[in-house]
């Protein structure tokens, strides 16, 4: 048993003890030895400097680089050195060979120790090998540069910001957008972008987006003196454990989207307009021979209610197989245009009978095809066409009759001139 109280002692601690305390140091986790500072010789090193390095050496330098002379500022800073200056624990990082030969990282931890007459004697130096942690900082700091490329080459504004809602990133998009540089805006919170009213908006919907929520929104931000209109969507930034450690934001700019948006309802209700007002009958029927639209004259001229014109399945109508239309009409689901003139039709509702000219166009997508059924009512204009061409036989009769008359009047003339000579 050492007796550390004991001042009678201190000489076996140092010989007698030795033994014991090398047997202490076999527990040691990292790998380590003690050098002689004099001459950069070892006088003891524990198993794991024999496990993890295949030699025999007499030296330190020998032992770690294999050279025969010391550590030179050029390759690697001796810690020999380095102790003897600064008389101090010394933090330094060398590039060692393992057992076979392989390059290995390595952070050196050397310690001083002094004799009685407080003079440096020997260094204890520790070898922790860091290559693993080496080539992580080297995959993070590529996955970083891959990252920022990445986000620098979006259009998008993205930022992040960590758990206290400081920004620990911007994209180059970002810098417009905030109307600051990167440098001037990282490790700072909303404060230098935005007053006091929007600061506590934005601080309580980025507390709500840490306690694990989403959040979309649409701001409107000046942009080169021109209004933009941008969607911001908020989301919880999770580290591998799942806990949330900040925040990702990304802005985008939909403001042309939102016009086309507008154009587009607006060409909508335009054609609307257009097809409820139209002076024909206009409806569209699906595969399975549904209408999904119907303007208010096709409704007219059915004589029926909407809800019952809707509910009529068109591939199976006996009215439009009579006159031969459903062919037509499932031709067009082939992609078929058609026309057909001057139909007699018998409306359902009424008995009504028509004249109608009947015009199929293929629509929709060809996952899921429509046919656009253009129906004119051409009854009035025919029976209008049998009037006037009634009317023009008997004008051609009466002109018939009144040349004939002319001619036999001018035969009884030519008659009585004759007479008048022979008298």
């Amino acid at each position: 048993m050492i007796k550390k109280n004991s001042k009678n002692n201190r000489n076996e601690l140092r010989k007698d003890n030795l033994p014991e305390f090398k047997k202490l140091f076999e527990f040691f986790p990292y790998p380590f030895y003690i050098i002689n500072v004099d001459d950069y010789s070892i006088s003891f090193t524990n198993v794991k400097i024999k496990k993890n390095i295949n030699k025999n050496s007499l030296f330190c330098h020998e032992l770690s680089h294999g050279s025969k002379k010391p550590c030179s500022e050029l390759d690697h800073v001796c810690p020999v050195r380095e102790v003897k200056k600064t008389k101090k624990l010394v933090v330094l990082e060398h590039l060692h060979k393992d057992k076979n030969g392989k390059d290995i990282n390595v952070r050196l931890m050397a310690y001083p120790i002094f004799n009685k007459a407080k003079k440096l004697t020997k260094i204890v130096e520790y070898h922790i090998d860091i290559t693993e942690e080496k080539n992580d900082k080297m995959l993070l700091s590529e996955s970083e540069t891959i990252l920022s490329s990445m986000v620098n080459s979006v259009q998008d504004v993205i930022f992040t910001k960590d758990k206290n809602l400081k920004y620990t990133r911007i994209n180059t998009v970002a810098e417009k957008y905030f109307k600051k540089e990167n440098s001037k805006l990282i490790g700072k919170d909303d404060s230098s972008i935005y007053s006091k009213s929007e600061i506590s908006k934005i601080k309580d919907l980025d507390n709500r987006v840490l306690l694990g929520e989403t959040i979309k929104e649409d701001v409107v931000k000046k942009i080169n003196e021109e209004e933009r209109i941008f969607q911001k969507t908020k989301t919880p930034l999770i580290d591998k454990k799942g806990e949330i450690i900040g925040i990702c934001g990304i802005a985008h700019d939909i403001t042309d989207s939102r016009k086309r948006e507008t154009e587009l309802v607006n060409i909508n209700r335009l054609n609307k307009d257009i097809l409820e007002n139209s002076p024909v009958g206009m409806f569209v029927i699906n595969k399975e021979g549904r209408a999904i639209y119907v303007n208010q004259k096709m409704i007219e001229m059915s004589g029926r209610t909407f809800d019952n014109f809707v509910s009529i399945n068109f591939l199976k109508h006996a009215p439009y197989e009579n006159i031969g239309l459903l062919d037509k009409i499932k031709s067009c689901f082939d992609g078929n245009k058609f026309r057909m003139e001057a139909i007699k039709y018998t409306s359902v509702i009424g008995k009504k009978e028509t004249m109608r000219n009947f015009i199929g166009l293929p629509v929709g997508e060809v996952d899921s095809p429509s046919v656009l059924i253009i129906v004119e009512d051409i009854t009035e204009m025919e029976r209008k066409k049998e009037d006037l061409e009634k009317r023009n036989n008997e004008l051609e009769v009466f002109n018939n009759i009144a040349v004939n008359r002319e001619l036999r009047m001018i035969d009884l003339k030519n008659e009585i001139k004759k007479l008048k000579k022979t008298e």
